[in-house]
């Protein structure tokens, strides 16, 4: 097992700061530039037939983006097109209908699936044809009820646990993880007395736990091992769980 100061100098040495997915980037970039050629075509429009409504109707009825791009050029916010839309659903004019397209923004670049750290753990573990589940730790140990803990990654299975994976990736200097390290000690606690074979491990990467070096010191003290998502990191991951599940 690491000693404490190993594990901390290798978030501190393999930081990653603000975390970087390539494939997402480059399908967002695509998008981003679905978007553009989409404007340039309605510039054109505008510019040959001069703006009519036409051009706005086949818009959004032929563009599966069309009202983004049509947000764009209006300058009109999200927000208060949902609220126009909401307004228009309302109604339920069947003409309205079909411009709008039943229009609801989800998510946004921020939050979007494949745009946050986890992603790149599960795609691992898929790489080498490992299942995991994700449950409450009242689920996984029966006597802590009043732990409430979502456990990101459990492999296998919470019925036979080899491994345990929590991520903490903390992209923010703010100081709402303040607690955070107390909790993970009390989680490795628990699991060390109910499973201890399992090797608890911390995926502790960030800007914000790389200027929060105190709370780090004492979060790493949790883990069996940790890591970061460096590209170093994530080969040592990858060939830590081909020796925990070569048999």
């Amino acid at each position: 097992m690491k000693s404490a100061e190993d594990k901390f100098l290798t978030v501190i040495e393999k930081n990653t700061f603000y975390f970087f997915n390539q494939k997402f980037e480059e399908n967002y970039e695509g998008y981003i530039n679905s978007l553009k050629e989409t404007l340039s075509i309605v510039k054109n429009e505008i510019e040959t037939e001069e703006l009519k409504k036409e051009i706005l109707e086949r818009l959004l009825k032929e563009k599966e983006d069309g009202l983004k791009v049509l947000l764009a050029l209006t300058g009109f916010s999200n927000e208060y097109m949902k609220r126009a839309t909401t307004i228009i659903r309302a109604v339920n004019h069947p003409e309205l209908n079909a411009l709008v397209k039943r229009y609801k923004e989800k998510e946004n670049y921020s939050v979007m699936k494949g745009n946050n750290p986890e992603t790149v753990i599960a795609q691992t573990l898929e790489k080498l044809g490992l299942t995991f589940e994700t449950c409450d730790l009242k689920e996984l140990i029966s006597s802590a009820p009043d732990n409430k803990r979502t456990m990101d990654f459990i492999i296998p299975d919470k019925k036979n646990p080899s491994i345990i994976v929590e991520s903490s990736f903390l992209a923010t200097t703010s100081s709402g993880q303040d607690d955070e390290y107390e909790t993970e000690i009390s989680i490795d606690a628990l699991i060390k007395e109910h499973y201890p074979k399992v090797k608890f491990i911390g995926f502790v990467d960030g800007i914000g736990w790389y200027v929060r070096k105190g709370d780090l010191k004492r979060m790493v003290t949790a883990y069996d091992d940790v890591f970061t998502f460096h590209i170093d990191e994530l080969k040592r991951f990858e060939k830590l769980l081909i020796e925990t599940f070569k048999k």
